[in-house]
């Protein structure tokens, strides 16, 4: 009986979470339908990326109540039991793109520098604490309440952490498709290897999220730390061309040493959190 309400569960939020986003990322893919300018237009971005939130929110509603509800807010808004977690989720990301710029120095002799941090591409007038306020609130609350407070748990109830890791995968990776037309994101130029790569480092998120998750006895809000620091530290406007694919290294390699250190179980040293349903 449970699992059969943890994959009624989960289909709700997965329809839910996709219309909602492709609702609002439309003018990205049928942009003959709106304005010129909508067509480029990072605010439908950033409102599509609470798709997650209000799909969890709704389908938790819907299947579990007001107890329900109360749970999830309470993993969104809470930081868990384990100040490692908390301090690997603000520092990893920021030893990552160092460690890219000193590997970057030496092979290809590009300076150190961090001017640029805290700067975006795509909203180069915001300041530096609305753009670290907009990549932790509203896009790292807006995908981690869904994708690891909604549904990792569930998934995790009927398999391992490293399995529930690469079928979320999967469904997170087909709920971005929108912004491969939108022409200011950095999906809108990738070439079929660029996908690959791209697809590879997805799971491999997808598996330090589920580590971050189950270490931090299930909090939401240490994954959209980690999500919006990894987003900061990633897609600022660094002059270094080359950091990139250093950072990609990096990543796979640290997730490969969770999953050797941890195992695929529970991807933590401790139980892995499922849904109480």
């Amino acid at each position: 009986m449970q699992t059969i309400n943890h994959l009624r569960s989960l289909g709700l939020f997965f329809i839910f979470a996709y219309l909602i986003t492709w609702f609002i990322w439309a003018p990205y893919y049928m942009p003959s339908l709106f304005p010129v300018s909508w067509h480029v237009d990072p605010f439908f971005h950033y409102a599509g990326l609470a798709g997650p939130l209000l799909a969890a929110l709704l389908s938790t509603a819907i299947q579990n109540g007001k107890a329900g509800v109360r749970l999830l807010v309470h993993r969104i808004a809470t930081l868990g039991s384990s100040l490692w977690a908390i301090l690997a989720a603000l520092g990893i990301p920021f030893v990552i793109v160092l460690l890219s710029q000193i590997i970057s120095a030496i092979v290809d002799h590009e300076p150190i520098s961090f001017r640029g941090l805290g700067t975006s591409r795509e909203m180069p007038g915001l300041s530096w604490f609305t753009f670290a306020a907009i990549n932790i609130f509203v896009v790292g609350v807006g995908e981690e309440a869904g994708w690891r407070g909604f549904a990792l748990p569930r998934l995790q109830g009927s398999m391992t952490a490293m399995k529930a890791s690469i079928l979320l995968t999967v469904f997170w990776a087909i709920w971005h498709w929108p912004l491969f037309f939108y022409p200011l994101s950095g999906y809108y130029h990738m070439d079929i290897f660029g996908i690959a790569g791209w697809l590879f480092s997805l799971l491999l998120g997808s598996i330090l999220f589920a580590w971050l998750f189950n270490s931090s006895g299930g909090s939401v809000l240490t994954c959209a730390i980690f999500h919006g620091m990894m987003d900061i530290m990633f897609i600022s406007a660094f002059p270094n061309t080359h950091l990139a694919s250093y950072n990609g290294m990096l990543i796979t390699i640290l997730g490969f040493l969770v999953i050797n250190r941890f195992g695929a179980q529970n991807l933590s040293s401790k139980e892995r959190v499922t849904a109480i349903e």
